[in-house]
């Protein structure tokens, strides 16, 4: 099963990703964090500040940072995946790269129903974890400063600061909101109210994920009576 979920700063795209791959036992694939590794290289560091600041990279840079990696992955395996696509172009490209190797994104998982004073509220109350890198909430942190998986310590990415939020999600708007319409018009795309608590968010993916599968088989077992 390949997944990718979607959606503006703040939406829970890393904190649904890892309730998932527990859940489906799939490999997670964060290109948001890939492209932040890339950017502490000589090779790519130049496009550092360009981030820092809330914008986006072009997809030529972003998929030359990412080309290599998706080469080496096992796509028999599936993943879930969150950070890419972030425009149109970069999902056209995922798909070709997919067909090309006879797969296919099954479905897209939209966050939805973020407004603006939700996205900062979240984003600025987030940490990261710095050996493990992944991303919580307050809620989720019972230790302040630890890491509640691997005790590692917390902070917050340069990117998180409120200096460059209002650049980010104008961002999101103009160049990632469009992905939304393109895996709409593909009928991959599945939309969840990310605005509710995380077990509620989780819970509404796993329930759209099942009524999708059941659909899936009950059309293919009325196609197959009809013959």
């Amino acid at each position: 099963m390949i997944l990718i979920l979607i959606g503006p700063p703040g939406s829970g795209k890393s904190t649904q990703c890892q309730l998932l791959v527990d859940t489906f036992q799939l490999p997670f694939l964060s290109v948001g964090e890939i492209i932040r590794q890339a950017l502490t290289t000589e090779e790519f560091s130049a496009y550092r500040h360009k981030v820092e600041a809330g914008n986006l990279l072009p997809d030529e840079i972003v998929l030359n940072v990412i080309r290599s990696k998706f080469n080496n992955i096992d796509l028999h395996k599936g993943f879930v995946m969150e950070g890419f696509p972030r425009t149109v172009g970069q999902a056209s490209w995922i798909d070709d790269f997919l067909e090309s190797k006879g797969f296919k994104v099954d479905k897209v998982v939209f966050l939805d129903n973020m407004g603006t004073e939700t996205i900062k509220k979240r984003i600025l109350s987030r940490h990261q974890c710095n050996r493990c890198k992944r991303v919580f909430a307050p809620e989720e942190i019972k230790n302040k400063g630890l890491c509640p998986l691997c005790d590692g310590p917390l902070y917050d990415r340069q990117d998180d600061q409120e200096s460059v939020l209002e650049n980010r999600i104008k961002q999101y708007h103009r160049q990632s909101h469009p992905v939304k319409e393109y895996y709409s018009n593909k009928n991959v795309l599945i939309a969840v109210d990310a605005s509710k608590e995380i077990q509620q968010v989780f819970n509404s993916i796993l329930e759209q994920l099942k009524n999708e599968q059941n659909n899936k088989e009950s059309t293919a077992s009325h196609d197959y009576a009809q013959k």
